[in-house]
């Protein structure tokens, strides 16, 4: 009979396992990945959907591709700044909130997005707020939140994220 179990560190309302119940079990562990091999990974899966879809070289298709940078730059802020305490045990963010983020960037094509880079933007912003701010119970990390969303847009899209919200900036 073999026993397999999965823990994560101690901390959030997680306490640490016992010396005495360790003894019972092979430890194996794997590292966090870098942002390089993050970077690298869903790169090439955006780049494929770009391919795929007719999006390769226009300009929803490099917001895209500068979404991807701009996630992984949230995914390691929100771990390390929106950290699980006990009474926020539910901020744990890690790469299947990246993956979420990027599977829904691919649920348009080019016909959904259109010539402009700002739906691309707009779904941007949405997916991220669905995968990380609908977790977040207070005001203060929303706002943080929102705040290094910016700060990505500007970096990484190279677009003002205010102006992309904007009811006038897609024709409604």
């Amino acid at each position: 009979m073999d026993f397999m179990a999965a823990m994560g560190p101690a901390g959030g309302g997680r306490n640490p396992v016992t010396p005495r119940l360790l003894r019972h079990f092979n430890i194996v562990s794997i590292n966090n990945f870098s942002q390089a091999v993050l970077m690298r990974i869903f790169t090439s899966l955006m780049d494929d959907h770009l391919r795929r879809s007719g999006l390769a070289g226009t300009p929803p298709g490099v917001a895209l591709k500068g979404a991807v940078e701009g996630s992984v730059d949230v995914l390691l802020f929100a771990q390390q700044e929106l950290r699980p305490t006990p009474n926020k045990s539910h901020y744990l963010f890690n790469l299947r909130d990246l993956a979420r983020v990027i599977q829904g960037l691919q649920m348009l094509g080019k016909t959904e997005l259109g010539p402009d880079s700002k739906k691309a933007m707009r779904l941007w912003v949405h997916e991220v707020a669905r995968v990380f701010s609908d977790r977040l119970t207070d005001e203060d990390d929303q706002r943080k939140l929102f705040v290094k969303l910016g700060t990505a847009a500007r970096e990484k899209i190279r677009d003002d994220l205010a102006g992309a919200l904007r009811p006038d900036a897609h024709g409604e």
